[in-house]
């Protein structure tokens, strides 16, 4: 860590300024800082008097981002970016002073100031801590760096934490996190400190078709975090989570449009009743990701919906009302409903399999047999490829849904076929 103390007007918020001028480009507001809440009036007078009168404030903290050039700040981001609001001359010095008479100084702006306040306010020097870069590239280093400095303050959360390192991941939640506002999974309009983008990455654990073992939805989404992002020793970085979304990027987009849809047919068949969406919201996240892991497709849930809607209203809507559930949703709780919802997908599935449809069982065990290889282009079906079942013979034209009519096929081979 190295120390430095500086002066506002040798701040800079533009790049090229910055580099022009031979002065420190801060980004006041990097990606993983939490959402501005500015301070009220009384805070901000407040430091503009200290600045005023030449008393010292704690330290800034930051930390430097070596592919932009630019420190990023951890911890003071408030106060800079008051100073700077005041020194643009966007609001006035309240009544709420401690050492200043207020009558010289209430209502007044930057240009209002006498030259020699002005001077104070522009040399005013704040002091910072700086972090070197590896802080920027290891979650752990930089989670441990924030809770350190806000025990007095208001802490971080899961999701600002995470930010540095999992921002490529949460990009994708942002472009599909309009999608749920005012759903019956988002009952909101809005979301403040990455609210969403949380719940959203907890649908993505649940809907996997690898269902991790878990004490709770938040246990589950960071254990989900580790398999899917961890590298060495399951430690999540910024290399780590980009070699990660090469193979699982549009995978996810995908899984979140399919939310999206089966979240909406269930919707528009009535599950989803406006007198229990505030108290059943465990159970309907429950059923809609359950279904998005088992069923393969879209085409086959519409075919099942029917039938899992009365199932679904009838053994665990109707079924937690009689029994009184409370809000309480435990774990204990959690892994009978899913296994419950499971089941009943499953069911519904196999009674109503006109054999179009292999099992999933049967495509692992087809696939084994081919040793990994595709049979049309005679290439590997890698681990993070997408591949589908065919019926060698066409099921349109009598084939039958048998091992011996399958071959597992690269999904865009299998689309090849088709076209």
């Amino acid at each position: 860590m190295s120390k430095q103390s500086l002066s506002i007007i040798n701040l800079r918020k533009d790049t090229e300024i910055a580099i022009s001028a031979q002065q420190v480009f801060l980004n006041i507001n990097p990606s993983f800082q939490r959402q501005y809440e500015s301070w009220d009036n009384k805070l901000k007078t407040r430091l503009i008097e200290t600045m005023l009168i030449g008393r010292a404030m704690n330290p800034i903290w930051t930390v430097y981002n070596d592919e932009e050039d630019s420190e990023e700040v951890l911890d003071g981001m408030h106060r800079l970016t008051t100073a700077l609001s005041f020194l643009n001359n966007e609001f006035s010095i309240g009544k709420e002073l401690m050492e200043l008479d207020a009558d010289d100084y209430f209502g007044k702006y930057f240009n209002d100031l006498t030259p020699d306040q002005k001077q104070n306010i522009r040399n005013y020097e704040f002091t910072f801590n700086k972090l070197d870069s590896t802080y920027k590239n290891d979650q752990e280093k930089l989670s441990d760096m924030y809770e350190l400095l806000n025990r007095s303050s208001k802490p971080l959360n899961e999701f600002e934490f995470q930010k540095p390192v999992l921002q490529a991941f949460y990009k994708i939640l942002e472009q599909h996190k309009a999608l749920f506002f005012n759903s019956p999974l988002y009952p909101h309009e809005d979301s403040k400190r990455g609210k969403i983008e949380e719940e959203m990455g907890k649908w993505l654990a649940f809907s996997d078709k690898k269902l991790l073992k878990f004490s709770s939805t938040n246990d589950m989404y960071k254990k989900w975090k580790v398999e899917i992002f961890g590298g060495d020793q399951g430690k999540i970085t910024n290399e780590s989570v980009a070699l990660a979304l090469t193979h699982h990027s549009n995978e996810l987009s995908d899984r979140l449009s399919r939310i999206k849809y089966v979240m909406d047919k269930l919707k528009d068949m009535k599950l989803f009743s406006v007198s229990w969406k505030r108290k059943y919201r465990t159970e309907y996240m429950m059923m809609v990701m359950r279904t998005v892991a088992i069923l393969s497709s879209n085409e086959i849930f519409i075919r099942l919906a029917p039938q899992l809607v009365e199932r679904f209203s009838k053994h665990i809507i109707e079924e937690d009302q009689n029994n009184e559930v409370t809000n309480g949703r435990n774990c204990s709780f959690q892994i009978k409903l899913i296994n419950t919802i499971d089941a009943i997908l499953y069911d519904v599935f196999e009674k109503n399999n006109d054999r179009r449809f292999f099992p999933k069982e049967m495509i692992d065990e087809k696939l084994n047999e081919q040793e990994g290889m595709c049979p049309l282009c005679k290439e590997t079906i890698t681990e993070h490829q997408k591949y589908e079942a065919d019926h060698i013979l066409p099921w349109t034209n009598g084939g039958k849904t048998e091992k011996e009519n399958l071959q597992v096929l690269h999904q865009r081979c299998h689309k090849l076929k088709f076209s």
